[in-house]
């Protein structure tokens, strides 16, 4: 069994980050409706505090700084070695692998 709230409420009506207390309960061979817990709410802790459109927007923009994108890879291994302060071949950073493939053509035109 499952209860239905409004569908329309005034802002001042709106909790953010909080469910409805049940309020149907089973009672050996039946339902029982408690009103008493009607208006009750409880918070869920773990809500985040913007919206999921706003929660996505920051995901994007955190993952895009650190995702991989081929111009990017490239890039990094035509870094000459001399402008390189940690001495890496390709003046890849020590945390990624040199790969001089990049740097080679793999095709012809």
């Amino acid at each position: 069994m499952t209860t239905q709230c409004r569908s329309s409420y005034l802002a001042s009506e709106i909790l953010w980050g909080h469910r409805f207390e049940p309020v149907l309960f089973e009672r050996k061979n039946c339902y029982q409706v408690d009103y008493s817990f009607f208006h009750r709410t409880y918070e869920i802790p773990s809500t985040p505090s913007c919206s999921a459109k706003e929660l996505a927007e920051q995901m994007y923009i955190q993952g895009s700084r650190s995702s991989f994108c081929y111009e990017n890879e490239v890039a990094l291994q035509l870094v000459s070695p001399d402008n390189d302060p940690e001495g890496n071949p390709g003046g890849c950073p020590s945390s990624l692998t040199h790969r001089s493939s990049l740097s080679q053509p793999t095709h012809t035109n």
